[in-house]
């Protein structure tokens, strides 16, 4: 019996086109194989996308870093413009005091005047004596006029002052310019 099927297989497999015991003859004779995706691949791509989506995140916030270094804060007080309020807010002959913008804005008939308050001897802070009637240092005596001219003591010149304009009614001082003189005059004033 094993003779007679012998003879049927080997002319089923000439038929196929391939001879009984060749190399790969085994392997054609398997149904096509279907391609089956393993948890380990779904898991490779999973870790490659979560590397990528690292990598991504980790330059936009050293680009979003970068960016914001050079970004400019918003400064208040002592370097930029502030409005201290409306003209009306100053009487004549009053001196009033902004520390947040080391300055005294002192009002005369001729107009305003802003003065910042470093001495111009060894630039202690000078205050307004109201008993006075004058800016008086208190490091070296160094006194000055409600106009920031220099009557006495080792001061070499007037007190610096910074620009002041009348902007729809209100005084703003630009506490970033401030200007050496060596005399005061009336042109420092600001009418108002």
């Amino acid at each position: 019996m094993a003779t007679e099927e012998q003879p049927a297989r080997k002319a089923k497999a000439s038929a196929d086109g391939r001879e009984a015991g060749a190399p790969g003859a085994a392997r054609r004779s398997l149904p096509p194989v279907e391609r089956v995706e393993s948890p380990e691949v779904k898991r490779r791509i999973f870790m490659r996308w979560v590397m990528w989506g690292s990598a991504f995140l980790f330059f936009a916030q050293s680009a979003a870093a970068s960016l914001a270094m050079f970004w400019p804060r918003k400064v208040v007080g002592f370097g930029t413009k502030m409005d201290v309020g409306p003209v009306s807010a100053f009487p004549v002959n009053s001196v009033t005091k902004f520390a947040q913008g080391k300055f005294w804005l002192s009002r005369t008939p001729q107009g305003a005047i802003a003065l910042y308050w470093r001495c111009t001897h060894l630039g202690c802070t000078v205050p307004w004596r109201e008993d006075e009637q004058l800016f008086h240092c208190p490091c070296h005596g160094s006194i000055y006029e409600r106009n920031g001219q220099n009557i006495a003591g080792p001061a070499p010149r007037p007190l610096d002052y910074m620009t002041v304009e009348v902007v729809n009614g209100h005084l703003v001082v630009n506490t970033g310019e401030i200007h050496e003189r060596a005399v005061a005059l009336p042109q420092h004033m600001t009418p108002v």
